[in-house]
């Protein structure tokens, strides 16, 4: 059993998803289960091995309020979080984890190019959108508020407020989410349209 409470991301590779006790002896065996993460924030239920605990809603990708594993997931990551305050936005060493499944992650990411590049541009519009777990930001976290922010402070114009587009674990957009983008990208880019338009009447 792990807690992982030493990893830097919110779900490190190294946490475990659920734990189990035994405790077998010859005439009887007693079971303990947490159905729920991290074993050091968790409540061991004892079980028995005929008659499965009703868990509700059983937890998916997902996040879903009723189910018991992500309630207690809110309370476990709000107490582990250690949020960047500078901007929320995934740094070097965010980065130096990907790198493994993403060519190029290594490279210049949007916390460096927004530091480095953005004052010298000038004048423009801008948007920020991030995919994130299903879930209160408070949990998952929320790029495009701390990008917002950082645009604005450049100069940029925002003309759309922050977007999240939910994501599974195996980094999949969650149902209906497409759509939900396809939607916002059009909407963007009717604004886009109205506000060049204005620019050059004015």
């Amino acid at each position: 059993m792990r807690c992982g409470g030493s990893g830097r991301s919110h779900t490190p590779a190294s946490e475990t998803t659920a734990s189990w006790v035994a405790e077998l002896r010859p005439n009887r065996a007693a079971h303990w289960v947490t159905a729920t993460a991290a074993p050091c924030t968790s409540l061991f239920k004892p079980v028995q091995v005929t008659s499965p605990v009703d868990l509700a809603p059983q937890p998916s990708d997902c996040y879903h309020p009723a189910a018991l594993w992500w309630r207690h997931e809110e309370l476990h990551r709000t107490a582990r979080q250690k949020r960047n305050t500078r901007a929320g936005l995934p740094g070097t060493a965010t980065r130096a984890g990907a790198s493994t499944k993403q060519p190029g992650a290594l490279g210049e990411g949007l916390r460096e190019w927004l530091t480095s590049r953005v004052s010298s541009r000038g004048h423009g519009l801008a948007a920020a959108f991030d995919t994130r777990m299903n879930g209160p930001a408070i949990i998952t976290g929320r790029a495009s508020k701390g990008t917002s922010s950082a645009l604005r402070r450049q100069g940029y114009e925002l003309i759309a407020k922050p977007e999240s587009f939910r994501v599974t674990k195996a980094n999949e957009l969650c149902p209906g989410e497409q759509d939900r983008a396809r939607s916002w990208g059009t909407a963007l880019a009717q604004s886009l349209s109205l506000t060049a338009e204005s620019w050059r009447s004015g």
